[in-house]
């Protein structure tokens, strides 16, 4: 069976569009029993923060491995040029800050959260938001 994410959800692929463009949402999806909550973020903006929490870690090879991450930035930063095949391929996966990951009860909170748009079962915008009850 030859899944096609962009028949399926024609919205959140636009909104993902727009957070390569820098412009940030806040979106809830779910996937596979999970609810998980964030903020809409480009792959750009992804990369730059995973190799800044690499940086910021503990041990030698911190900035050796923060540098793998900065060449995919600056190959996606030459993407304005990108062709619309190479444009799809960016919006394979949902990029997300701030997260909140719901399971069984339980919020958990987490910086980055990266998965791909054809694992989504539904999404709604906006964020789930923390109660104390």
């Amino acid at each position: 069976m030859n899944s096609t994410h962009t028949l399926n959800y024609p919205l959140l692929e636009m909104l993902i569009s727009f957070a390569a463009d820098e412009r940030e949402s806040s979106i809830t999806v779910f996937v596979k029993g999970l609810i998980i909550s964030g903020i809409l973020i480009s792959r750009r903006t992804y990369l730059k923060e995973v190799a800044n929490a690499i940086r910021n870690g503990v041990g030698n090879m911190n900035e050796e491995l923060a540098n793998i991450f900065d060449k995919p930035i600056s190959e996606s930063s030459h993407s304005a040029n990108n062709t619309e095949d190479d444009k799809r391929k960016l919006i394979e996966f949902i990029n997300l800050k701030n997260v909140r990951i719901v399971s069984q009860n339980q919020i958990i909170h987490i910086d980055l959260w990266c998965g791909r748009i054809d694992s989504v079962d539904g999404f709604s915008l906006g964020m789930i938001e923390s109660t104390n009850s």
